[in-house]
């Protein structure tokens, strides 16, 4: 009898241990379930970063979506840009981001930017310039015009003609053409406005006015801010981003130019063959659902692009464009003339980029 008893306990204690390495089993797929299963590759400008985007919203979308995110900084759009086409390129992003408007007038970005048929584009704020082949999706977005120091200058130039006034003599700053997406927009506003020869003309006459040019929006920002220029070409929504962060005072105002604007946006867009079309097809959808756009003004200084989107309360006191020029500008002309205007910025303006 002692000895069946034992043999029952024997027993017993085997089957409680089997039941317990299952659940170790279980536990322990359980954990590595719960690891990033996939892999996202997003390229994008170092503002990303520096302007807190990847904390917020791109890490968000790793969490939701149970993914690893990796991450490619470049100094600037052109850089980026310029990577897209290298030859020692061994495999594409999955995502691209932080690619202004302008790169939809680039006959190149048929080769190597996927058109994006399943997004709802009626989400997106009527004025909110698309682009007409859907391959870059905007999610921020500003209209160009000049900022300018309220305690220098009472009131601002409100058309191009204006900011060639000698009361503007050496005190204006433009972001570099070549490098960024705010400088190729004002190159670009001024083609469509007054076509060519017509800017050439014009950015003579400014010249004399016309300070520095900088390597991007921020340095050329704080330059406003320090005194060291007191006019910059930038986006009507900077002065409410400066009152809305608390970075500066309410001495900065902005004007928006009669003769037009120019819509500058930054856009995501899916590389044609990338590793993992789906998952960056749900990412373009993250940056544009309503979480990920209401940070938009206070991590980018730009509207958001979805029209349900919320916006601060100086936001919604910034007067918009009458209207915006950039369908005057063909991308068949930019093809075509694009070297030239080159030519003619670098024999026109011989200036050093301001460094970091």
């Amino acid at each position: 009898m002692r000895r069946a008893t034992h043999l029952c306990l024997v027993l017993l204690f085997i089957l409680m241990s089997c039941g317990r390495q299952k659940e170790g089993a279980k536990s322990k797929a359980a954990t590595k379930q719960k690891g990033p299963q996939t892999e996202l590759c997003i390229w994008g400008p170092m503002r990303l970063r520096t302007l807190g985007l990847e904390q917020t919203v791109i890490k968000d979308f790793s969490k939701s979506h149970n993914c690893k995110i990796d991450l490619v900084l470049f100094e600037n759009s052109a850089a980026l840009w310029d990577s897209l086409f290298s030859e020692k390129l061994i495999q594409k992003p999955d995502v691209v981001m932080g690619l202004d408007n302008a790169y939809s007038l680039d006959e190149r970005v048929r080769d190597m930017l996927a058109v994006q048929h399943s997004l709802n584009y009626s989400q997106f704020s009527r004025e909110v310039y698309l682009d007409p082949e859907k391959r870059l999706v905007p999610y921020a977005q500003a209209n160009l015009g000049v900022i300018y120091n309220s305690r220098v200058y009472k009131e601002g130039p409100s058309t191009f003609g204006e900011l060639q006034d000698a009361a503007y003599f050496r005190q204006v700053g433009i972001c570099d053409p070549f490098q960024t997406g705010e400088g190729r927009g004002s190159l670009y506003w001024t083609l469509a406005l007054f076509g060519d020869p017509g800017y050439t003309i014009l950015w003579q006459s400014i010249k004399k006015n016309i300070k520095t040019f900088y390597p991007d929006y921020e340095t050329a920002l704080k330059a406003l801010i320090d005194g060291k220029i007191n006019l910059l070409i930038g986006y009507n929504s900077t002065t409410a981003w400066l009152q809305e962060t608390n970075k500066t005072d309410k001495n900065f105002k902005f004007n928006l130019f009669k003769e037009g604007s120019w819509q500058y946006s930054e856009s995501a867009a899916i590389c044609i063959d990338a590793a993992n079309p789906a998952l960056a097809t749900k990412f373009i959808s993250h940056l544009l659902d309503s979480k990920s756009q209401n940070l938009i003004p206070y991590k980018l200084g730009l509207f958001p692009t979805i029209s349900k989107a919320q916006l601060p309360m100086s936001f919604v006191r910034i007067p918009l464009s009458s209207f915006t020029v950039n369908k005057r500008l063909k991308a068949e002309t930019v093809t075509e003339n694009l070297p030239l205007w080159h030519e003619f910025w670098m024999q026109t303006f011989d200036y050093s980029v301001i460094a970091r």
